[in-house]
């Protein structure tokens, strides 16, 4: 089969690569590859660029993805591009109590009179017949607010259904994405790799990108200001071309240190 063009084939192109992380916008959700800041960019300076990046991520996930990276690979630079502050993940602690949440209005709706009163940790608890009633014939319908799999089987990051924190305060969001930030630049630092932060338009309210903004000059990050949209993919929100060049514009003397 075709071998994977934007994945390098060798220990040293890994190791040269520019690595760029973000979440849909990363991806070009609603463009074509031609048109993601990653592809421009690469095509621009003629070097590697490899794309982790997944629709819907959060802030944590892309700070837990740099990390990861350095276990496996010592980058020379890694670009990100930070998403909306509102994505701050459950802590692991929270997401069983909201788990058992979702089971009991699930069940709740679908329980016959004779069923047993049980919450989702007893689950395995209910008789084959039940168990198999719930599979077969209600899960589907309740899919988006409960993934059974998910639960069950303990998976977490890109097999997990991610749960953002509900009736978190603004400033909760913006010190939980200053958090990931500074992660990164630790972790930089610990590798020895240059790091450039950027934003997804609309990233945070206007007062909080200015103290992220503060936070980040007064430590002398490498970092872009929040990216203003100039234009529209074909699903009406991702920007397109014309924006993720203007990224890419900004990115590149970041990257060559001017």
């Amino acid at each position: 089969s075709d071998l994977d063009e934007e994945w390098p084939q060798s220990a040293d192109e890994l190791r040269q690569a520019i690595w760029c992380f973000g979440d849909s916008f990363t991806v070009g959700y609603g463009s074509p590859r031609s048109h993601t800041w990653t592809f421009l960019l690469q095509k621009k300076i003629q070097q590697r660029c490899i794309n982790v990046s997944m629709n819907g991520a959060s802030n944590q996930w892309i700070a837990r993805k740099v990390s990861e990276l350095c276990r496996e690979v010592v980058p020379g630079v890694v670009v990100i591009h930070w998403s909306f502050t509102h994505r701050r993940e459950l802590s692991e602690l929270d997401i069983p109590n909201l788990a058992n949440q979702h089971w009991q209005r699930f069940y709740s709706k679908i329980r016959d009179a004779a069923w047993p009163d049980i919450d989702l940790w007893n689950f395995d608890l209910l008789p084959d017949a039940i168990k198999k009633e719930i599979k077969d014939q209600h899960f589907n319908a309740e899919q988006e607010k409960f993934n059974f799999e998910y639960i069950c089987n303990d998976i977490f990051d890109e097999d997990r259904v991610i749960h953002y924190a509900e009736n978190a305060t603004v400033d909760d969001d913006t010190q939980n994405l200053l958090q990931c930030v500074d992660a990164v630049e630790s972790i930089s630092r610990q590798n020895n790799f240059k790091v450039v932060h950027s934003f997804i338009p609309n990233f945070a309210l206007p007062e909080e990108s200015y103290k992220i903004h503060n936070h980040m000059q007064a430590l002398n990050y490498s970092f872009i200001p929040e990216l203003q949209q100039i234009d529209f993919a074909r699903d009406g929100f991702h920007y397109d071309r014309s924006t993720a060049q203007t990224l890419v514009d900004q990115i590149i003397p970041l990257i060559n240190g001017v």
